[in-house]
């Protein structure tokens, strides 16, 4: 990521820690007013948090500013998304394992 390993600003707003609470434990808002505390103090600057889900099933990353966002956040239809996965038919499924397989991760 071209860090340098001397890099005054650290790595994390939790002490170096992946977590900070405990995992399933609202850790994440410590992280998000940490950040907050942070760019109210030095205006214009940026700060990311990223986090999952209890048992790593869903990621998240908010991006935090003092600046006015050039314009409002716009989610994408959902529809579009679903529209994808009932395309795509190239999956069968079996009741019970039988012969040779691949396995994709």
């Amino acid at each position: 990521m071209g860090i340098p390993l001397d890099d005054p600003r650290g790595l994390t707003v939790t002490g170096g820690l992946p977590y900070f609470g405990g995992p399933g434990n609202n850790y994440v808002t410590n992280s998000i007013a940490e950040i907050m505390n942070r760019i109210r103090a030095q205006p214009g600057l940026r700060g990311m948090v990223t986090s999952n889900g209890n048992y790593v099933t869903k990621q998240s990353v908010g991006i935090y500013s003092t600046d006015e966002p050039e314009r409002s956040f716009a989610p994408k239809d959902p529809a579009i998304y679903q529209a994808a996965i009932n395309a795509d038919k190239d999956r069968s499924s079996v009741e019970a394992a039988n012969g040779a397989a691949e396995i994709e991760t």
